[in-house]
């Protein structure tokens, strides 16, 4: 029994996982991830103008709501440890339905709070939760080729709901929102389904550790080789406030670009996962592959980052382009940054605690959704151009450390389904 291996092995293809698994995976997630693209894209329009709730409010109560989700990240990965990663899934995503369908009877902040906070929590138990039905269902070689394949399946489905929600904004009519809150619940519903027709076991018994295996923490956050490598995700996975929260803000206030470029963007960057995320994956297959993904995606961040800065105080056609050119090296890095953790998530976890450990390296990108913003948002109002400087090294230095801080992760005892 080995350690995952740091050599290079060749890429692998997706048809090397069983059909059936990954169909119905596929429509799973489709079917999650659509119901999330329409509550994004309707919940607070429905909240502001139908309940005329404020945006303080609404800001705050969504706010409490991703905290909650970052604490629940882990109990809810070491619960799919001990009752089963199918299990787990299947019971949030059913349960994200039914709440889902309780946003048709709020009415007041009250009832809205007493939705979204739990909406959030199970949405981030079952992340936690599915990431350990992939180590469930497939070995160790084809868990990144997987889990690709499902965030690109995933941008699509979030791209669906988005325009479904956009024609019931338009219409801006009361009982429009509510049909899609109904539907949002059905599509949820139909997931967990499919997370129980899954060809993987319940059975939770992980092989115990053997002599050259790390020790077994009472937990997973006294690992601190691997909670510095969380540490370090989470200062990569910035990039996702920077593109969906800072850049546009930039693009109003500090360029000469037409608002419209941001649409060009996001557009870019939704393209670019879904076409290509499988492919860069198939080379992330090892520690020492992973951790070289980290640090390439650092200096693309980095890259991108003076792109953006250079958007400022030139010619609209310019600034078009800069930003444009910007979102490209963006979307190469967020392509290696996602494989790179993926694979070092899988790789460092012990056997029988796959779900949380997923629930761990989950906070990262948590944590970054809610720092980024705010963080991001006051060095662009405050520094401008240097506010990018700032943005791009805190995401580049991070980056440079993570191969050195994988060699100092003991190697991991595998079994048979590793």
């Amino acid at each position: 029994m080995t350690a995952l291996s740091d050599t290079t092995a060749p890429p692998r293809r997706l048809s090397l996982l069983t059909p059936g698994l990954t169909r119905t995976l596929g429509i799973a997630n489709l079917c999650r991830t659509t119901s999330s693209g329409i509550l994004l894209s309707t919940t607070l329009i429905y909240l502001s103008r139908s309940l005329h709730l404020n945006s303080a409010t609404i800001g705050l109560g969504f706010g409490a709501a991703a905290v909650l989700a970052m604490l629940v990240s882990v109990p809810g990965g070491a619960a799919a440890d001990r009752w089963g990663a199918k299990r787990v899934t299947t019971a949030a995503v059913a349960c994200q339905g039914v709440l889902t369908a309780c946003y048709t009877v709020v009415g007041d902040t009250t009832g809205f709070l007493l939705v979204a906070c739990p909406l959030a929590a199970l949405g981030s138990a079952a992340g936690a939760a599915a990431g350990s039905l992939v180590a469930d269902a497939v070995p160790q070689a084809d868990r990144t080729a997987l889990r690709a394949l499902m965030r690109s399946v995933g941008n699509t489905g979030l791209a669906v709901g988005a325009l479904i929600g956009g024609a019931a904004v338009q219409l801006d009519r009361e009982e429009g929102f509510l049909a899609l809150f109904l539907a949002a619940c059905a599509l949820q519903l139909v997931a967990a389904a499919g997370y129980w027709r899954l060809p993987v076991s319940n059975d939770t018994t992980g092989a115990a550790p053997g002599p050259r295996a790390r020790p077994r923490t009472r937990s997973v956050l006294r690992d601190r080789p691997v909670v510095a490598l969380v540490g370090a995700g989470a200062a990569l996975s910035l990039n996702q406030g920077v593109l969906n929260v800072v850049l546009p803000l930039w693009v109003a206030t500090d360029t000469s670009a037409p608002h419209s470029v941001y649409s060009a963007v996001l557009l870019v960057n939704a393209v670019g996962v879904i076409l290509f995320q499988v492919r860069v994956s198939r080379r992330i297959d090892c520690l020492a592959a992973a951790g070289s993904a980290q640090l390439r995606s650092g200096l693309l961040f980095g890259a991108c980052c003076l792109l953006f800065m250079m958007s400022a105080h030139v010619p609209p056609w310019a600034a078009v382009a800069a930003l444009l050119l910007g979102s490209l090296v963006h979307v190469l890095g967020e392509l290696r940054q996602q494989a790179g953790m993926w694979t070092i998530s899988y790789a460092v976890a012990p056997p029988g605690r796959h779900g949380e450990y997923q629930g761990l390296f989950q906070t990262s990108s948590q944590l970054a959704d809610v720092v980024a913003p705010a963080v991001g948002a006051v060095l662009i109002a405050t520094l401008h151009e240097g506010g990018w400087l700032v943005l791009g090294a805190l995401m580049l230095v991070p980056g440079l450390f993570v191969p050195a801080l994988l060699r100092r992760v003991p190697p991991v005892e595998s079994n048979g389904a590793e």
